[in-house]
């Protein structure tokens, strides 16, 4: 089963990346590296930008439409508005790894 990898988990495992290649870094700066970048990503997404992280995923703003949907509970008919949306997609380069 798979393990969820909390924000400190990631800054931890960059340190570590980083050490390994000599890189005079502390745990303190990757773990505020992480919370940055993501940071960055969400205020993008937020301006109706599409982000790319290559080789992983990458996430597109879009709309879906307006439509008509029903009250599960009574059967009407509601109108259902238009609202803002995101994709994930995958990157064939990390499909690849995983299979």
């Amino acid at each position: 089963m798979s393990e969820k990898i909390a924000t400190k988990a990631l800054g931890d495992a960059l340190y570590e990346k980083f050490t390994e290649e000599g890189k005079n870094v502390t745990k303190g700066f990757c773990a505020s590296a992480v919370k940055v970048l993501c940071q960055v990503i969400q205020d993008n997404l937020a301006e109706g930008n599409d982000v790319e992280l290559a080789g992983v995923a990458t996430i597109k703003n879009s709309i879906r439409g307006s439509r008509t949907g029903r009250n599960p509970a009574t059967g009407a008919k509601i109108e259902i508005p238009e609202e803002r949306t995101l994709k994930l997609s995958v990157a064939k380069a990390l499909k690849d790894r995983w299979v």
